[in-house]
């Protein structure tokens, strides 16, 4: 007997909203630069994230539009973009629950 394997194509993450937004972190990062714009060390200090990694993020929210930078200095300033459609859809923050769950922010 021959083994099979089922191949499934993905989008790539820096070209799909959904996969973008699947990473836990990343929707994080979303919730909370909905309710202004913040910093790279605003996020790694309210989220608690290794500090190399919340750019890296921020740069695949930014490639999919979900996420907009401007320089303020020598400081990047992050915010979500809107409410970006996706196929007619719009996509939702649920800030609500994110500051219900992380009360110190």
């Amino acid at each position: 007997m021959g083994m099979y394997y089922i191949l499934m194509l993905r989008a790539a993450t820096t070209t799909d909203v959904f996969n973008a937004s699947a990473e836990s972190r990343r929707r994080d990062m979303l919730i909370l630069l909905a309710g202004r714009e913040r910093s790279v060390g605003d996020i790694v200090e309210m989220l608690g994230l290794e500090q190399p990694s919340v750019p890296k993020h921020l740069r695949v929210l930014r490639d999919v539009d979900l996420v907009r930078a401007r320089r303020d200095g020598r400081q990047m300033l992050y915010r979500t973009a809107g409410r970006p459609k996706v196929n007619g859809l719009v996509f939702r923050f649920p800030q609500e629950d994110f500051r219900d769950s992380k009360s110190n922010m």
